[in-house]
């Protein structure tokens, strides 16, 4: 009775894990934990390679367990040893004889060392693929064939093999390996989540902020990659209206924003005043010129000894025309400037947020 106890509660330790936790690093680490999976799935003969080639990178001790649990898995299926679990269950209790599963390797020493003369050969060691992944979903393409879904275990033929891992909503990821005859490939592979993506036309040189952050000047030659979620779009141009809108992006999605901004009543009555200006300064030079022509013929009549009266109202047209064009060109180069100074300072405030349907500014 004792016995069958002991035997159950054997039973139900090593069908849990092959061991609670392998505190390792770097390969060794992905490699197991590999193993790992592939042990909970019940590929024990892949857990026991990659166990083995994980401890032969790190000598830790609770690889022996491990590799002795898997061994005695595969015996209970009749494909494994006996002998060789129970060889590697006294391993591990030489190395750490005060270790984590120091209980469950003596139990199972006692469960199995009567059933020595039943030990079956050893599992054959042979060329196999690995692969599980950081996301649920994932599936992975081994030569072309057909998905597989992650995590999987496979043997495969030595030689070059292209493997291909996606899930949706990520970026895939193409390794290409050459596997000697059998060697193990297990790896971790880590998927980056695919960007969301945002279109905008708008007026050139118009700025784009998402969520208060310049993201460059219309037009852009490729679409936004931005983190998915509620964003803040904001389009603003000197001498328009801003414009701001909240924009739901999703992941490995395309969203595509026509912007049509309105220009400020500013920038309207700027434009008038700065032809209104420029045509004033060209009337003032225009009547400088006539004014020195004026003088000229003055002088010369006056050289010629010509008509006192003719002078006189040459002299008269000159300081009429020096008049017209002082004022016209005074004007006009004050509206104009007047124009410029509402053109320069017609700069639209940057929208923070939207707040119950209103916009938010910052000046």
């Amino acid at each position: 009775m004792r016995q069958t106890l002991l035997a159950f509660a054997f039973v139900v330790m090593v069908l849990a894990r092959p061991s609670d936790a392998i505190a390792l690093t770097g390969r060794g680490n992905e490699i197991a934990q590999v193993g790992e999976r592939a042990y909970a799935a019940g590929e024990y003969g892949f857990a026991i390679q990659a166990f083995e080639v994980a401890y032969g990178m790190t000598r830790r001790a609770a690889l022996l367990f491990s590799i002795a649990q898997s061994h005695r898995q595969l015996a209970a299926l009749e494909r494994g040893s006996v002998a060789e679990a129970v060889r590697l269950y006294r391993r591990y209790l030489a190395a750490a004889p005060r270790g984590a599963h120091a209980a469950e390797a003596r139990l199972a020493l006692r469960e199995l060392t009567p059933r020595l003369r039943s030990a079956a050969t050893l599992p054959e060691r042979r060329t196999r693929v690995g692969l599980i992944s950081n996301v649920l979903g994932g599936r992975g393409l081994i030569d072309g064939r057909r998905p597989r879904k992650l995590p999987t275990f496979v043997e495969v033929a030595p030689g070059k093999h292209r493997l291909v891992i996606r899930a949706p909503h990520y970026q895939p990821v193409v390794r290409v390996v050459r596997l000697k005859s059998g060697t193990l490939y297990a790896r971790r592979i880590a998927l980056r989540p695919m960007p969301a993506k945002l279109a905008i036309t708008g007026p050139n040189e118009a700025k784009v902020h998402v969520d208060g952050k310049l993201a460059g000047a219309l037009p852009f030659e490729e679409a936004l990659e931005l983190e998915p979620g509620t964003r803040l779009v904001a389009v603003t141009r000197n001498g328009y209206h801003p414009h701001a809108e909240e924009v739901v992006l999703r992941r490995g999605k395309l969203t595509k924003l026509e912007i049509d901004l309105e220009m400020t009543a500013q920038r309207k009555a700027a434009w008038p005043l700065v032809a209104v200006g420029a045509a004033g300064v060209a009337a003032g030079i225009v009547l400088g010129v006539f004014a020195v022509v004026s003088h000229r013929e003055a002088i010369d009549l006056q050289d010629a000894g010509g008509d006192p009266l003719e002078y006189d109202a040459l002299i008269e047209a000159r300081d009429d025309f020096r008049l017209g064009s002082g004022i016209a060109a005074g004007t006009g180069f004050g509206l104009f400037l007047i124009g410029g100074g509402l053109l320069v300072f017609d700069t639209p405030p940057l929208p923070t947020r939207v707040t119950g349907g209103t916009l938010n500014f910052r000046f």
